[in-house]
């Protein structure tokens, strides 16, 4: 009998042993989205949390535009995240997701507002000649300056030349050309806008079928100049 409760106790010490001495495995952390890309209007979207086995999880955020609803929970969620509308630059928050020391980053970037400030964008002027021929302005500049609160903006497009023939090269304003914005991306268009080179109204170029797209990228429109097609594609300038 001592026999058998000495063998009992021994392997009974050996179980716990083995028990004590397995670690707990940590917890794998899946998250979605990883990244991710928002525009400059106040947005909100999910982020889904699985755990594996369910543990207690804390999430947070390093900037205040960008919070959670819910900082804490155990096991799989889904839990909303609301960014602020934008209006300046590009900008990114970090959300930090930990469980039982497992650590999760998501990067967050939120896009530009395009129609704020100033935008200064290059490229070529394209002008059909009306008798088969094109002319071509190349590093031409064009500055557009909005106007937020009217939502319009005024196109400047800076020493310009429109035909072979032109003895010089011009500055011309295009003022009050409405816009929207909507997911990164500006459209505009206008009729009868007289732009102004030389100190002064140019009615003979009135402008008319003025239509285009901004983005933080690119500017690209075609329109009517006078009796001239035109038009324009650029890239943003860098300093």
């Amino acid at each position: 009998m001592k026999k058998i409760l000495s063998a009992f106790f021994c392997v009974a010490a050996i179980m716990a042993t083995t028990s004590c001495s397995k670690e707990k495995e940590p917890p794998v952390i899946v998250v979605s989205p990883e990244t991710q890309t928002v525009f400059c209007k106040e947005d909100t979207f999910d982020l889904q949390i699985k755990i594996t086995p369910s543990a207690d999880w804390y999430l947070s955020s390093d900037q205040s535009w960008c919070t959670v609803s819910v900082a804490t929970g155990n096991g799989d969620a889904v839990v909303p995240v609301t960014v602020k509308e934008n209006t300046g630059a590009k900008r990114e928050a970090v959300l930090t997701l930990e469980s039982e020391g497992i650590v999760k980053k998501i990067a967050i970037v939120q896009l530009e507002a395009i129609a704020t400030g100033t935008k200064s964008y290059v490229g070529t002027v394209s002008v059909d000649q009306t008798d088969g021929t094109f002319f071509n302005d190349q590093g031409v500049t064009i500055d557009v300056t909005f106007n937020e609160a009217a939502k319009t903006f005024d196109m400047k497009v800076n020493q310009v030349q429109f035909a072979a023939g032109m003895p010089i090269k011009l500055d011309m304003t295009v003022k009050g050309i409405s816009y929207t914005e909507n997911d990164g991306e500006v459209s505009f268009s206008g009729n009868g806008l007289i732009p102004e080179a030389m100190g002064g109204p140019f009615p003979m170029y009135t402008i008319t079928n003025l239509t285009g797209k901004i983005t933080s990228a690119q500017m690209s429109f075609s329109m009517i100049c006078g009796k001239f097609p035109t038009s324009f594609s650029g890239a943003a300038k860098t300093n």
